[in-house]
C-alpha cells in the first residue's frame, strides 16, 4: 500500500455520519455563537436607546443621577418631624432602663441555669 492509499482510508467519507460527540461538540458551538449574537444585538439596542434619549434631551448621566438621589433626600429628611430635646432624653432614659434590666434577667436566667446545670452534671 502506498501513502497515498493509507492517507484514503483515514479520511472520513460523505456516506459515514458524525459521532454523537461531534454533534453535541457542533451543537454547543452553535449555541455559544447564537448567545453571544444575542448579547450584540442587546447591546447594540442599549447604545442605540442611550443614543436616542441623549438626542431627546431625556438621558441623564451619573452625575445629574446622583444629584437627583441627594435633593430627594434631602426632600425627605425636611419631612421627618424630629423629637425635641425632651423627647430624646426621655427615650434615651427608657432604652437603658430596659437594657440593664433586660440583661439583668438574662444574668439572672444565667446564673439559675449553671447553678442547675452543676447540680446534674457536677
Amino acid at each position: 500500500m502506498s501513502d497515498d492509499d493509507k492517507s484514503k482510508e483515514l479520511e472520513p467519507e460523505d456516506e459515514q455520519t458524525e459521532s454523537p460527540r461531534a454533534l453535541a461538540r457542533a451543537q454547543r458551538k452553535a449555541e455559544v455563537e447564537e448567545a453571544k449574537a444575542d448579547r450584540k444585538a442587546e447591546k447594540l439596542a442599549k447604545k442605540e436607546k442611550k443614543a436616542q434619549e441623549k438626542a431627546d434631551g431625556t438621558y441623564k448621566g451619573v452625575f445629574r443621577r446622583m444629584a437627583l438621589f441627594f435633593r430627594q433626600v434631602i426632600a425627605e429628611l425636611r419631612k421627618v418631624i424630629w423629637p425635641t430635646r425632651k423627647e430624646l432624653l426621655s427615650y434615651t432614659w427608657i432604652v437603658l432602663i430596659f437594657v440593664v434590666i433586660m440583661g439583668a434577667y438574662i444574668g439572672v436566667l444565667d446564673f439559675i441555669f449553671t447553678k442547675g446545670v452543676l447540680f446534674i452534671f457536677g
